[in-house]
């Protein structure tokens, strides 16, 4: 159960226990809640002088939202390892993206063997809209710190996207190095743990530069409120010590919109009809009703891209909602008060899925 001997920030490391821990919360008020997936390796290297990086790779099979935070390794019974330090840094920093779970520690200043933590929690928003945190899980890292020359290889910037259920994702995945060598590409993240169809990852290693395409194709049951996280990680054959570079991008499955609204005006009052969403799940996250909004102009509106709902900006009330999700018509009579004659009226309605 013993940490490796010669860890160099704690103490006495061979005689230090190996300590990890999780919190699984689980009610009939949150729902079922299972752990964050950790899909990359907690052992790495890294080189003196040089910026190391590390990623866990994690996602939620429940669509909750992730965030890390640096922690102290643990030993007996979870208290903090004797003597444990964050490591030495040179005056340069050692920190944790709290969105994308990216280590960075720049830079390691002696050669030898580190122990490194931290904790990644998972959050849950209420219907109220409130969030929760539902878990954690504690990763402990071994990262061994050699003498070498090599330069750590760089992916491209990589933006989030958005795609609507039911079409095909490709995005193209490069990678530069420095010293020309040959690049390793892959990738990890929600897409790949879904209920299929999953995403796909291809990439052969090649010399710099290197490319790699992630594939996608979504379906209805994708649809969800929370971005699907994807890491990806190049790494470099250099015989010394390999380095590494990591980036992550965001993918949010839209749902079909309702489909040909129409409005009849009715006296004072307006008749809405509409056709359902190519989407019709009666299970998992589906339609509850439909929400209906109105304006009093006709200056037309259309949404921009990944901007989903109705933004309180563009000047639309919202005036009720229907029973479920084969319930599509709805009467406007204005609360039983009734509209302006001569008034123009725009609408706009759209499909609430239970996750909000």
């Amino acid at each position: 159960p013993n940490r490796n001997a010669g860890i160099l920030n704690m103490s006495n490391s061979s005689n230090q226990v190996f300590y990890i821990h999780s919190l699984l919360i689980i009610s009939s008020f949150l729902g079922s809640n299972s752990s964050p997936v950790l899909t990359f390796p907690p052992i790495d290297k890294g080189c003196v002088g040089k910026c190391f990086l590390h990623n866990p790779g994690a996602y939620d099979v429940d669509g909750d939202s992730l965030s890390y935070e640096l922690t102290n390794c643990l030993g007996d019974q979870g208290f903090v390892c004797a003597g444990y330090a964050y490591p030495a840094t040179g005056g340069g920093t050692y920190n944790v993206n709290a969105l994308t779970g990216t280590l960075t520690w720049c830079t390691p200043q002696m050669q030898g063997e580190y122990n490194l933590a931290m904790i990644i929690k998972e959050w849950r928003k209420t219907f109220d809209g409130d969030w929760v945190m539902v878990g954690y899980v504690l990763r402990d890292l071994q990262v061994t710190v050699g003498a070498c020359n090599n330069n750590s290889p760089s992916i491209q910037v990589l933006t989030d996207t958005c795609v609507l259920a039911g079409s095909l994702l490709i995005k193209t995945i490069k990678a530069t190095d420095p010293d020309n060598d040959v690049l390793t590409l892959s990738a990890n993240g929600a897409p790949f743990g879904v209920v299929a169809p999953i995403a796909t990852f291809a990439a052969s290693p090649s010399l710099s530069p290197a490319s790699g395409s992630f594939q996608w194709q979504t379906s209805c049951v994708h649809i969800r409120k929370t971005p699907y996280q994807v890491t990806v990680k190049v790494l470099d054959n250099d015989p010394s010590v390999p380095l590494v570079d990591f980036k992550t991008f965001n993918i949010t499955v839209v749902a079909p919109p309702p489909l040909n609204l129409v409005a009849v005006p009715l006296g004072t009052s307006v008749k809405l009809n509409w056709q359902k969403p190519v989407c019709q799940l009666t299970t998992g996250n589906h339609i509850l009703y439909y929400k209906v909004y109105r304006k009093e102009n006709c200056v037309p509106w259309v949404h921009g891209y990944c901007e989903l709902g109705v933004p309180a900006y563009i000047g639309f009330t919202y005036i009720g909602h229907t029973i479920d999700i084969n319930d599509v018509q709805f009467i406007d009579n204005n609360n039983g008060i009734g509209l302006s004659q001569g008034t123009n009226y725009s609408y706009v309605v759209y499909a609430l899925y239970t996750d909000g």
